[in-house]
């Protein structure tokens, strides 16, 4: 076992306290996300990394997609960056998507306990709730160049912090809570819903790309996916489903049935198979609807394929 498989069941370990409903784990080579992981109304998107720079900008971009369409919040447990080993209690950036460590992530899923600090260029930095910290100082009567004075930067810099929430290093941070005897800190939110990614253009591959082509010509909004095992989303109005293009036979897709089946389950989203009309059929892989090619090219409109498919 190497040292990712053992963080992974590490970080399965701390959802399985805490009541997850997880999914299957994602297995194929290259696949932007490991898992999702349902409890109540959070559900989670996550990639497990030794080292959270080898995560591409592809990956992020199609994790931000997936989160984006299926309601998830991406997030990376890791234990180094390329640098240095990851602190706790520290949130890191990569590609927008926030990356703690697996403490760090113990701490926010058993105790609520959100982190203070996010690391970026230059050191570590605290993002301080400045109306607060207007109305204390006023309170307190201290006046703009004290309070500059005190914590080592200039009057400028006070009265940004309190207009602006303008980020601070954590040594300024601490200064000022240690000043004015105050907890100032905003908690990181580690959970939001991303702005949907670029995708990286059309599949490879005929028969995905004309099955893409008429589900549109049906009235559906499709967006395609490298990097996971399914092909794309097909959604129609507010409903988004999970789309598997296949040229293999059933028996060729079971595992990424099952896979598949259980991300369905867990987000609670509808999934359903394109089979090539040339290969073996079944009308429900795994417990999922599949539909062949040329059943697909005979469908008037996306409110018939969802009859059928449910």
């Amino acid at each position: 076992m190497d040292e990712r498989e053992l963080l992974m069941l590490q970080v399965l370990d701390v959802m399985e306290r805490e009541n997850f409903e997880i999914s299957e784990m994602c297995t194929s080579g290259g696949a932007c996300f490991d898992i999702f992981a349902r409890r109540n109304v959070l559900l989670l998107l996550l990639k497990v990394l030794k080292n959270i720079d080898s995560l591409s900008t592809g990956q992020a971009r199609e994790i931000s997609s997936i989160g984006n369409m299926l309601c998830a919040s991406p997030l990376i447990v890791g234990e180094k960056t390329r640098n240095s080993p990851m602190e706790s209690g520290v949130v890191y950036g990569r590609h927008s998507i926030p990356a703690v460590t697996l403490d760090t992530f113990e701490d926010v899923l058993l105790e609520g306990a959100l982190p203070l600090i996010f690391a970026a260029r230059g050191g570590y930095y605290v993002r301080i709730d400045g109306r607060r910290l207007g109305e204390i100082r006023r309170r307190k009567g201290i006046s703009l160049g004290d309070a500059a004075e005190n914590i080592g930067v200039s009057r400028r810099s006070v009265q940004n912090y309190e207009n602006k929430d303008t980020a601070m290093t954590l040594k300024t941070a601490t200064r000022l809570e240690e000043f004015l005897d105050e907890s100032l800190a905003r908690p990181i939110n580690l959970f939001f819903i991303p702005k949907m990614g670029d995708f990286e253009g059309e599949l490879q591959g005929e028969f995905e790309r004309y099955s893409l082509k008429t589900l549109m010509e049906l009235g559906f909004e499709v967006y395609p996916i490298k990097k996971a095992p399914f092909n794309a989303f097909t959604k129609e109005g507010g409903e988004v489903m999970i789309t598997k293009l296949t040229k293999t036979s059933p028996s060729g897709v079971q595992k990424s049935a099952k896979i598949i089946k259980s991300i369905s389950d867990t987000t609670g989203t509808q999934a359903f198979f394109v089979m090539d009309a040339h290969t073996k059929f079944k009308e429900n892989i795994h417990g999922i609807p599949a539909i062949k090619k040329e059943e697909l090219e005979k469908i008037e409109d996306s409110s018939e394929l969802i009859e059928v498919i449910k």
